[in-house]
């Protein structure tokens, strides 16, 4: 429901509602097209891959911020000094 050809007929629809107030059986007219088709379980596929090296790439950036703020030790943590304060 979420794919651009289904979201661009429900827009249509929701204009059309919008003038006359009802929506009835319009919903019916909304073609989706099957996802089981070789075009679409592609496209799953190289979504998954895509997600996949974000997720590295996220991860990667992660590691580099450690990296150059490395963390504050327990002693520096504890409650400030009394000429800290």
């Amino acid at each position: 429901m979420n794919l651009p050809v289904v979201r661009q007929q429900l827009r249509a629809i929701q204009f059309t509602r919008d003038v006359i107030d009802t929506l009835g059986k319009r919903l019916l007219e909304v073609l989706v097209p099957p996802l089981h088709a070789k075009r679409w379980i592609e496209l799953g596929v190289n979504l998954s891959l895509a997600m996949e090296r974000k997720a590295q790439a996220k991860a990667g950036i992660g590691d580099a911020i450690k990296k150059a703020n490395p963390p504050i030790s327990k002693v520096a943590q504890g409650r400030p000094s009394w000429s800290m304060r």
